[in-house]
């Protein structure tokens, strides 16, 4: 049982680094790119997907942490 909860923690923190990670590729892309459309895309694309990340990142950790589900975080999820 304790091995199961260090890896579903590990895979948590995994998943939140990632988020972080993919968050500061995209804020380099906006300083790198010149052209407006590229900027809004690399704006739009790689931040869902960081946010997405580090939701899910942090449910999971609740989830194996403190045994329930937040409401607001999955709102947070849903929009």
């Amino acid at each position: 049982m304790q091995i199961t909860s260090e890896i579903v923690n590990l895979i948590a923190a995994i998943m939140i680094f990632l988020g972080s990670i993919i968050a500061l590729i995209s804020s380099i892309g906006l300083i790198k790119f010149q052209d407006v459309f590229l900027r809004s895309h690399a704006a739009t694309k790689s931040s869902t997907l960081s946010v997405l990340l580090t939701l899910v990142g942090v449910i999971i950790f609740f989830i194996s942490s403190q045994g329930y589900l937040s409401v607001r975080l999955i709102l947070a999820l849903v929009f």
